[in-house]
């Protein structure tokens, strides 16, 4: 028994050693294969293929819509959410001059053509950032992070005209809500580049904000306040004399009857906007209620609205001129051509208009000689988020 086993030994040592490389290379294949499996997982994770056909089809047409509004392949990227279901999430950078709220509309469209819900969708960061969970079937099959990019440093004035880097110009409609008249949706469709400020507590004013936001337009608040004269701002209006919490709920109210809006700006308040304490109490109710810029539409030059904005840290923008104080074409014409000279003089500039016959009608004959030639008509928030930086 004993030589027995020595003989096995001995053969066992005398094991060839082409044998014994054999063994060793059939060893590391296997570990190779085992590593490549675990790699393939790794980038199966990082680069999830969408979950079911109805999630293959939405990113289909997500990229298509991206694609539309001048988004490369390198500026999007996929991988699996940071929640706890792991839900695959696709981000992009878009350029500067693009809305977002007309990407979450067209995106809102082609998810209702698949049956899919948007079950939570925020716009921050003066409307620079939209994220939105989609589900089909109570399941969230994907989310989207879309962010708009910085606007780029210009090296001299000069560069301001060349190629499509020409001044931006935001014009604000104010004092809508009143109706849904054919003048009012001549200026919805006038240019998607238009903001619009609804007045809280008018009759049209929920229907016609959720209908600029269908159609893709900004939409801000129009906060009535206090004016020196002793004119009535309408409901909603801040005073001077209130007390910081019923500013606060006015100002919440007032921002529940105008969804969608992504901002706020004053309307009258010659009075109020010159007191230091109701303003200050104004900005930290806008800062609290989040993701909110503010234009002062400077009905006095005594405003301290920016003052507070600083304080508050509530990105804020200024009106330079109120394109129709006269209601005359020519005036309002002449008006347009001096925020062309500030918009080329500064880069951007804000101007403010009502829904009157005459000025629908210089802003169109303008608009048809010098967007896209002399200036670029963008959303208020794109004006105020370039004062930002």
């Amino acid at each position: 028994m004993r030589r027995a086993q020595t003989v096995r030994s001995q053969r066992s040592r005398q094991r060839p050693p082409g044998r014994r490389a054999a063994l060793l290379a059939y060893t590391l294949f296997l570990v190779l294969i085992g590593g490549v499996a675990v790699i393939r997982h790794l980038e199966g994770n990082r680069h999830p293929k969408p979950a079911t056909p109805v999630a293959e089809a939405l990113e289909a047409h997500i990229l298509a819509v991206l694609e539309r509004f001048g988004v490369g392949a390198s500026a999007i990227h996929t991988q699996v959410s940071a929640t706890e279901d792991g839900v695959r999430l696709l981000s992009a950078a878009l350029p500067d001059t693009v809305s977002l709220t007309r990407v979450d509309l067209a995106i809102a469209q082609a998810a209702r053509g698949l049956s899919v819900t948007i079950e939570d969708c925020q716009l921050s960061k003066l409307g620079r950032l939209l994220e939105m969970r989609l589900e089909h079937g109570g399941r969230p099959i994907l989310d989207l992070q879309l962010r708009r990019l910085s606007p780029p440093e210009k090296s001299s004035a000069a560069d301001e005209l060349k190629g499509p880097d020409l001044p931006q110009v935001a014009i604000i409609i104010d004092d809508l809500g009143h109706n849904e008249s054919p003048l009012v949706l001549d200026l919805l469709d006038l240019s998607p580049g238009l903001t619009f400020g609804v007045l809280p507590g008018r009759p049209h004013a929920r229907n016609l904000a959720l209908r600029c936001y269908r159609m893709g337009r900004e939409v801000i608040m129009h906060q009535p306040m206090e004016a020196l004269a002793g004119q009535d701002p309408g409901p909603g209006a801040i005073c001077t004399g209130m007390p910081d919490d019923q500013i606060a709920a006015i100002v919440r109210d007032n921002l529940r009857q105008v969804p969608c809006a992504v901002g706020v700006n004053n309307h009258m308040g010659s009075k109020a906007t010159g007191d230091s304490i109701t303003v200050g109490a104004l900005m930290q109710a806008v800062a609290k209620e989040g993701a909110l810029f503010f234009v002062d539409s400077r009905t006095t030059p005594s405003s301290v609205i920016m003052r507070a904005a600083r304080r508050w840290q509530v990105p804020c923008g200024a009106s330079s001129i109120f394109l129709d104080s006269q209601d005359d074409a020519e005036a309002i014409s002449d008006n347009l051509g001096r925020l062309a000279k500030i918009a080329e003089a500064r880069g951007r500039a804000i101007g403010i208009g009502h829904p009157r016959i005459r000025t629908y009608e210089a802003l169109a004959h303008t608009l048809a000689q010098n967007e896209g030639r002399v200036w670029n008509l963008v959303p208020a928030s794109v004006v105020v988020g370039g004062e930002q930086t």
